[in-house]
This record gives structure tokens, sequence and C-alpha cells, in this order.
């Protein structure tokens, strides 16, 4: 059982400009939380988790709530709402996949004020975003003192380095890419997703041409279900296929039990929902 309690003692720090918040992050590196929109940041302090002595917030940056069509990509800052990624006609557009993922991300409050920064940067397995930008061969631009750089989401908790903190999101936008998303959680509108599939396709018809199968729920590295992407490439995505690439992702995941379900649960859960993810994505229409 969760004792919910008032946040402990911290010091606020509100920088205005990503030059100021670098220099105080490379000054104070294990002293500070960096802290986007705060829905799990506060929650987790709450219980007393990961405290530190400052909270470093980045609203007050200008520049990170942005969001940009350029070639190829659209560029959406680390401060971009849950709710304003769903809203955007540029995103629904170009990156359904992403917009129908943050539409289904909790509560209309938790998705106006969560980021996709905070949700990209918090290294949980239950992030509902991160499978998604996977499948999306998304990169993530990385602020420090030494100036920025661009990793792949995919890799991102591998790369990041003390006193770097996310600023941009890059999603490529693939012409005629279909795609599928499922997640399962006990209260669906409510939790964060117990496992969750992301499912982006090339091909022609029913012929896929490429794969990324991304999953939510599991650990590192089996965020990619590459053997299940392997069997699916160069093959009509036929409904005795999709069964075969869901079981081959779900042996391979490694998950966890925890309070409520076995990790055979989870694998279970996993198989379903990669299979019902597939089947939307060779659903007629399904692109974008």
């Amino acid at each position: 059982m969760y004792y919910y309690r008032r946040l402990p003692q911290f010091e606020y720090v509100a920088p205005g400009s990503l030059k100021e918040a670098a220099s105080f992050l490379q000054a104070h590196p294990r002293e500070t939380r960096v802290m986007a929109g705060g829905t799990i940041l506060l929650h987790r302090m709450k219980e007393r988790i990961g405290v530190k002595k400052y909270v470093m917030s980045l609203k007050a940056v200008p520049g990170l709530d942005a969001i940009d069509k350029a070639p190829g990509q659209v560029k959406i800052g680390s401060m971009v709402t849950i709710q304003t990624i769903a809203d955007a006609p540029v995103v629904r557009r170009q990156c359904g996949l992403l917009a129908a993922a943050c539409q289904m991300l909790g509560t209309p409050q938790i998705r106006s004020m969560g980021t996709i920064g905070g949700n990209v940067a918090c290294n949980l397995a239950t992030a509902e975003i991160v499978p998604v930008l996977i499948a999306l061969d998304a990169q993530a631009t990385l602020a420090g003192a030494k100036g920025s750089r661009t990793v792949s989401v995919e890799e991102l908790y591998r790369e990041v380095r003390d006193g770097e903190f996310v600023t941009e999101i890059l999603v490529p936008v693939k012409a005629g890419q279909a795609w599928g998303y499922e997640k399962w959680a006990m209260r669906k509108r409510f939790d964060y997703a117990t496992v969750s599939a992301a499912v982006a396709i090339a091909g022609t018809g029913r012929v896929c041409k490429d794969a990324k199968i991304a999953l939510g729920g599991v650990t590192l590295p089996t965020r990619r279900a590459r053997r299940a992407e392997e069997i699916l490439k160069g093959r009509s995505l036929t409904n005795r296929l999709i069964v075969e690439a869901a079981e081959a992702a779900a042996e391979d995941a490694r998950t966890g039990a925890d309070i409520h379900f076995t990790a055979e649960y989870k694998k279970e859960l996993i198989k379903v929902m990669v299979s019902r993810a597939l089947k939307q994505a060779v659903s007629p229409g399904k692109e974008g």
C-alpha cells in the first residue's frame, strides 16, 4: 500500500535559457532533478523516491513548447504537452501513430500537464510514448554544458550523460507508413499501460517491406521485438503470420512480476497487444 505524503523540502530553480539550465545542471549534477510537466516527478517525490536538493523546471526556457514541420520530419519541443500533440493537425496528419498514442494516455488532466520530454526522459518501463517513438525511428536532442547533440530514442537511456536533458523530439515523416497501437491497463483511461505495443509497417498492400515493433512495460533491451520484425519482412501479413510474429515478440520480451500480474501473464498480454496492433496496421486506410 502506498501512503501519499506532502512533498519533501526542495529548492525550486527556473532557468530562463538553455545555457542557464545547462550551467546549473553542470554545477549540481547529482543534486538536481529536471522537471518538465511534473506528473511523474512530483508523484515519485511524494513517495520519497529520487528526492534531490533542487528541482529545476524547464517551463521558463523559451522555445521548448513548439511543434514545427521541417523537411522530412516533425520537431516537437520537450515541453509540449501530451494533449497538444494529440490535437495538433500536423501530428495527426503526418504522425498518426504518435497522435493516437497521446490521445490514449491517461486522463485529460494528465495529458494537459504531462509533456513529451518528461515521458521520454523518465526512464520507466511504463512510459507510453517511448515505444511509439522507437517504432517511428524518432530521435531526441540533448542539451548540456558542452552543447547539444542528437541520439535515437531507442538508445537514449544508454547515451544520455550526466548534466544533459531532453530539449526536442524529431519524428521522421514516412509516406505510406501504416501503423497500429494497443495498450492494456487495469483502468485503460487512468492507469499507465501494463504492456503496450506500437507497430509501424512499410509495404505494398499486405506485403511487408519493413517493420518496427516496439513494446512498453518490458525491460531493456527488449523494447524492440526484432525477431518478430524479421518474421514479417518480405511476407504477406496473413493472420497466421501475425500470430507467429506476436508469439515471437512475447517469447523474447523481458517482463517482471508486480503486485497484480505475473511475468508469464504479461507475456500473454504482449502477444495479444502485438497481434491487435499488427491487425490495425493492415486495416485499410491506416496510414500516416
